[in-house]
């Protein structure tokens, strides 16, 4: 069984100075396996690090999708605010959409209440 508190996660995000990046979420248990179970989560889009200013959709991102790890269960704001739940290893993985000349950090809500953050991705036409 597992404690609220001994979840951690790894957060990898790649090509996020792309207009698409992505974004994977591994998480682990208190003896820092990885875990072999589904996690539900929360999850977030600020345009800021301090996670203090959700994004808004169609102006700051166009799209939060599972890449190929997981499931979406709902959007309460699309493309800003939802819940999702991971494979049936603890790992998950979004792909992001960022409008041109914007950013984006997506926010994980560990169940302890903690955050797990992407780097942040922003995308620049050139």
């Amino acid at each position: 069984m597992l404690t609220r508190d001994g979840i951690s996660a790894v957060v990898t995000t790649t090509d996020n100075t792309s207009e698409t990046a992505d974004v994977s979420i591994q998480f682990y248990g208190a003896s820092e396996e990885k875990l072999a179970e589904p996690v539900v989560i929360q999850w977030f889009l600020t345009t800021d690090a301090g996670a203090q200013t959700l994004a808004t959709d169609a102006t700051d991102i166009s799209e939060i999708a599972i890449k190929t790890n997981g499931a979406i269960l709902c959007e309460h704001t699309t493309d800003v605010i939802g819940m999702a739940v991971t494979e049936a290893t603890g790992l998950i993985d979004f792909t992001v959409t960022v409008v041109t000349t914007k950013q984006a950090v997506l926010n994980i809500v560990l169940p302890n209440g903690k955050l797990a953050q992407s780097a942040v991705m922003s995308y620049t036409a050139g």
